[in-house]
Order: C-alpha cells, then structure tokens, then sequence
C-alpha cells in the first residue's frame, strides 16, 4: 500500500472513531404510507444545510458542531432511506458561518458569510482542497445568499441579495473558483435550482423563473407561474416541485401545468421547513426548527385527504409561515377537529367573490400585511355589514383568560365597528405624520382647515409629503387613513360632500405634484429648505421616532390632518376574522385565541429576538418597550456621493418610549384599504385637479356614486 492510501486508510480510521463519538447512530427508515411521516432527527442545536447532487439520488447534509463541520449522504433506495456515509471536514479558509452547500460529481463546495464577505471553499471528494475566495461586495453588509447550485461540469452558481438596495443576482464560478460573469438587477432572487439535470434558473419575485444564460452572459428564457412561492426543486421528468409557506405544487415543464399536491399542515409537518427534495414520486420535506429528516411518497395525482370536522382558513399567498406552523401544531394536537389552509392567488379572486356573493366564507380569515389580497378584496368592513363575519367580543367575553382589559383600550375602540369587533390584530403599525414643531406647533392633531390656514400664514410654496409621490397616490393614501370618517360602515351613511373632503381636495391639487417627481429629491434636503412640509412612517417601535429626530431638530408628531381628533392611524400587520356562518366557531376561536395570549408574544420575542410589530395585548406592549434592541443603520440616497445620508438609529432611550406611549395612545383611527372607493374618487377628482370642475361639484359627485356603491354593500 503506498503512502497515499495509506493516509487516506488512517484518515477514514480517525473519522470513524470521531463520528462514532459525534453523531447518531446508522438509521434505516422504512418509507411509510401516505400523510404519515417518519423522522431522522439531527441534533437540534445543529445549524443544517441541505443539497442534492446533479443527476443523482444523492441527498448531502452539512451541519456544524462547535469547530467541525460534518457532512453525511443519503441515497434512498427501494423503499429504504439510509445513512450511506459521513465525512468531516476539519479545515475551513473562512471563520465565517456557513450559509450554505452545493456539490456536484467532483467537488464540495461551502460557502459562509460574514458582512459584506461571501466566503467560498470546494473540497474534493476525498476532503483535499481545491480552492477558497472571498466574494466581496463592497461594503454592503446587508449581503445576503439566497443558495448555490454546480453543474455537472463543476461550474458554481451562487444567488445573492442586497435587501437595502432592493438588489439581487447570481455570480458564476469556474471550477477554479475564477469569477466568470455576474447578473444582477432589481429582481427579488427566492431561490435557485438546476432544472433538467444542468440548466441552472433562479426563482424571482416568487412567481417568475428566469434561466442564466452561459454564453449571453445575462438571463434566458422566461417561464411566469401562477401563484407566490418561495423555494423551487428539481424533480423527473420534466416536473419541479415548488413550496409556499402551506403548500407543495408540481409544475410539469412539457405541458405548463401546475398542480398543488398537498397541504402541509394535513401532513402534520411543522416549524420552519427550508429544504425539500424531490426523487421520483417521493417527496422530502426538511424541517428546521426540530431537525427532521421527513420522508413522504407522492402519487402521480392530486393527494386528496378527507378529515372529519375540518375547518378551512382563508389565507391569501405566501400564507404567513408562521400561520402554516400554527395550523399544523393545531392539526397534530387535535383528534376531533383539523384545519386546512386554503391559499389563494390573483386568479382565485372571481371565484372566491362568487362564493362570498352567496355566503359561503370560510371558517377563519387571515388578513396578513395592510395591502394583502385579502384586506384588498375582501376587507372585513364589507364582509361584516353582509353579516357574514362573528362578533369577536362574544368569544372574548367568554374566554376563561382573556377579557376586553387585556388589549390596548383605544386599538380596541377603533378597530370596533358599531360595538362590535369582526376583525382582530395580534400585530400592528402605526402610520405616523410629523413636522417641525416650529412651524406646525407643538400638540398633536389638527384639522384640514387648520392645515390651509398654517400654510396660508407661512406662504408656503413647497410640498406637502416627498414629492415623488403623485396627487392620486397621496389621496389613496390620505383615503386609506380617513375612510371610516367619511364611510360610516355602521350606519352606511358617507360624507364625501363635507367641508373637510373638499378641504382634502384642495390641498392635495395645491401641494402635491400632478406627476411624482422620480428620485431626484432627498426628504433630508428638502425639510431643511423648508421646501417639504410633513413626513410620514409607518412606526413599529420606540427608537424608530429616532428617524424622524434626523430630520427635524424639533419633530412634532402632529399627524395627518383629520376631521376632528389626531391623524394617527393603525396600519393592521396580522388579524384574524371569524365566519359568522362557520358550524365550528367556537373551535376557531380555540385556534385563533392563541396569537392574542401573553404566551405567544413572549414565544414570538425568544425565537426570533424581537417582536414584529406592536402588540395588541397590553402585556405584549411593555415587552415591546422592554426590548433592548441595538438599533440600525439606515442609508438614503446613492453612496458615494454628496447626496447620500446615512441614518444611525440607536437604543430606545427614555424620551423614545415616552413619545411612543403618547402616540400610541393618540391612535382611533384604522388605515383601511379599499380598492373601489379610492378607484371612484380618483376617477371624480381627476377633472378637479385637470380644471374642469369645482371642488363643489366634484364631492358632489363622488358622495353620489359613494352612496349608491356604499348602499349596494348593506343588501
């Protein structure tokens, strides 16, 4: 035997004992029946990344324990997923945390950050190294690696995100770790994948899948999907799998069709699943959060399970990961009762607004973000006076532990619609205005009319928010915020016709642009020049108000100008609505009831640091302020030049958080977007802000066709 092999026997001798040491135990794992799923569990402080190797069965897992990082293969085969091989890997060039693993025939290939630093290192087979380079981008820190993929010639494929400048791309690698070319742009890279066995595409704005083009050096070919995903995978036969947050699909390549295959939460799947694979008809599911190895086989038609006593819970695509987790815990925990996720695109629409027409509503409705397809089409203002939504008091009331004294008194008050509360947040953002208190006064809240005569004094020539904003889109905002005090959704009576609306027109023709400007105006500069008026944000925690301190030496929060009141609105993050035609209300309650509870928030802030808004509940809130959060850098305009500002947030300070409770206490009103109303007042005002019509005549109009569109909702 000569000396290489030698070493290479003694250095699988050492591995075998520094395994048996290290890792489980062999596992063989009989591939189960449908919907159940059987486990390999890795250790669940280990951090995992997953890959399969081009034209192959192979499965690769890469995990970290304290210095080493460990590698084992899988390779099902007849019906038995087994652990094949492991291999350590002791020599890393990056001290960098690993963010991710491909490999092809040849070679494996690491790669790690650390700030504005991508490391790569590709070791062959046998563990020797081939290469290790720092990809560096510049002093952009907020770098992020969306995946890494080989070909079959051994050429890397590395995806990557800028998120502060809203910039993504792919860098290509030799097998020499030679940097062949770069593609980037301003689309959002979800994912990337080698289709076909060698044709490398990237997964942008989750629903477009773009091919890299080798020889043009830029993109290719172009196939649109229809829906929201966030990870591909390669499979056979000309099928990929994709996967939201709640569903797994099959796209066939040859015949464009997509098919969803299951629901996740039917499954029994849980935590934040980031990895799948697809061989053949069997599925695998990669769970995160609790380490498991899930092997699932597939029938080449559509998976339907029928479950007695199912609840369906109306979710608009991506569904909201951690939803998905929730249903799922629900659907395992329970014998009696199970949910299914019903998520819908664009294209869902008319057929969902016909079964809406005719009363069929799901059993729980989940609005997500403020501008999400549900709260577009079907916002709970326009469900409820249907009376198609319950009254969330009457489960509240009843709760053993929770109670109306539990929320925040004045979210409650104005997220109430006649006394009755049809739609519920567990998270939301305040939608804040502010000026210089030198100009504006120091108390919150003013009038439209109040607005007019500061202006008329001050002979004010400027804007009234950032002027790449157009007259139609600052009314659609103004609209969104205002819409419960001119559409009393209770009574159904609308004051278009008022003094205040008109006011309203009237100064958005005066100090808001005909056509947004484009970027060639900072906010910065133009507060300071007393050529802008008001900015505005939406405020999630107390050190944001830190932003608005860069702008205005003496910052009042004085609000958007409203009837009467303060101009604070409340922008819904997460909400839940109950069917009022639901036979298992009660047990939707049972779920729902959960994103409100002390627990949830407390569980929210352990597993991800920080709270992701402002909580409804009272104790939600003091752990909100509790948090100690670092802060952020925030930069505004081009680097590099005179025009670029660079924004440091800090820890929340005392004044911070008084100036946030005072706020947040201020807050009646709730931004509600509502597609038909701002469509009828932007086509009235158009002839306004043309000239061709008073301001008079103009309400006029709109508080007609307001009124017959608003009467039409109540039958």
């Amino acid at each position: 035997m000569n000396k290489k092999k030698m070493c290479l026997f003694f250095f699988l001798i050492m591995f075998i004992l520094i395994f048996s040491a290290c890792a489980t135990p062999e596992q063989e794992m009989e591939i189960p029946t449908p919907f159940t799923a059987e486990h390999i569990h890795f250790q669940n402080d280990s951090n995992i990344f997953f890959a399969q190797m081009t034209d192959s069965s192979t499965v690769w897992a890469l995990w970290e324990e304290g210095t080493g990082r460990f590698i084992r293969t899988f390779n099902p085969q007849s019906g038995v997923a087994s652990l094949l091989s492991s291999v350590f890997v002791s020599e890393i060039e990056s001290d960098y945390p690993i963010s991710g693993l491909a490999v092809s025939r040849n070679s494996i290939t690491i790669l790690s950050q650390m700030e504005e630093r991508v490391g790569i290192s590709q070791y062959s087979m046998d563990g020797e190294k081939i290469f290790a380079i720092d990809l560096d981008f510049h002093g952009e820190s907020d770098i992020h690696v969306m995946g890494a993929v080989a070909d079959l010639s051994g050429r890397l494929y590395v995806a990557w995100s800028v998120r502060r400048l809203a910039q993504s791309g792919v860098s290509v690698l030799s097998d020499q770790g030679e940097v062949l070319f770069t593609i980037s742009g301003n689309d959002n890279i979800n994912d990337i994948v080698l289709l076909n066995g060698n044709t490398p595409m990237v997964l942008v704005n989750e629903s477009t899948l773009k091919e890299i083009d080798s020889e043009s050096k830029g993109w290719g070919d172009i196939i649109n999907l229809q829906g929201a995903f966030h990870q591909i995978f390669s499979g056979k036969d000309g099928n990929v799998y994709l996967e939201s947050n709640a569903h797994l699909y099959r796209y066939n390549l040859h015949e464009e069709t997509l098919t969803r295959l299951f629901n996740h939460s039917v499954i029994g799947v849980t935590g934040w699943r980031f990895w799948t694979i697809a061989l053949g008809n069997d599925v695998f599911l990669i769970n995160s959060s609790d380490g498991l190895f899930s092997v699932l086989p597939m029938d080449t038609e559509i998976i339907e399970v029928e479950i007695y006593n199912t609840l369906t819970l109306l979710a608009a695509s991506p569904v909201d990961p951690l939803v998905a987790i929730k249903v799922a815990e629900f659907n395992q925990q329970n014998d009696n009762y199970s949910i299914e996720i019903l998520e819908f695109g664009e294209l869902d629409i008319p057929r969902l607004q016909t079964e809406f027409a005719i009363g069929q509503v799901p059993d729980i409705v989940f609005y997500s973000d403020s501008w999400s397809l549900c709260h577009r089409y079907f916002p709970s203002h326009r469900l409820a006076v249907r009376g198609l939504l319950a009254d969330l008091y009457d489960f509240i009331d009843a709760d053993p532990i929770l109670e109306r004294n539990s929320f925040l008194a004045n979210i409650l008050d104005a997220v109430s619609t006649g006394g009755a509360l049809y739609e519920l947040p567990y998270f939301f953002r305040l939608d804040v205005a502010v000026g210089e208190a030198n100009r504006l006064g120091t108390d919150m809240g003013w009038t439209f009319d109040d607005m007019l005569q500061t202006l008329d004094e001050t002979d004010f020539n400027g804007y009234l928010f950032n002027p790449n904003n157009d007259r139609h889109s600052v009314l659609h905002i103004m609209l969104s915020l205002l819409i419960d005090d001119f559409i009393d959704w209770n009574t159904g009576v609308v004051q278009f016709d008022s003094d205040s609306f008109q006011r309203l027109l009237e100064i958005v023709k005066t100090y808001v642009p005909p056509i947004g400007q484009g970027l060639t105006f900072l906010e910065a500069d133009l507060i300071q020049q007393e050529r802008q008026l008001m900015m505005w944000q939406s405020l999630m925690r107390p050190n944001f108000l830190q932003l608005f301190d860069f702008y205005f030496e003496n910052m009042v929060p004085i609000g958007f100008p409203v009837p009467y009141g303060v101009g604070h609105s409340i922008r819904y993050d997460a909400s839940f609505s109950i069917s009022a035609v639901s036979e298992y209300k009660n047990v939707a309650w049972s779920f729902v009831r959960q994103f409100y509870m002390p627990e949830f928030f407390k569980d929210f802030q352990e597993r991800h640091q920080f709270l992701n808004g402002i909580p409804i509940h009272m104790e939600g809130v003091e752990l909100l302020i509790s948090e100690e959060e670092p802060g952020f850098i925030l930069g505004i305009g081009e680097r590099d030049t005179a025009d670029f500002y660079e924004i440091v947030v800090g820890y929340a300070t005392e004044y911070d958080i008084r100036r946030f409770r005072n706020i947040l206490e201020s807050a009646t009103r709730v931004s509600r977007l509502d597609l038909d109303v701002a469509e009828i007042v932007s086509e009235e005002a158009e002839s306004y802000f043309r000239g061709d019509r008073s301001v008079e005549e103009t309400a006029r109009i709109i508080q007609n066709r307001m009124q017959i569109f608003v009467s039409e909702q109540f039958r």
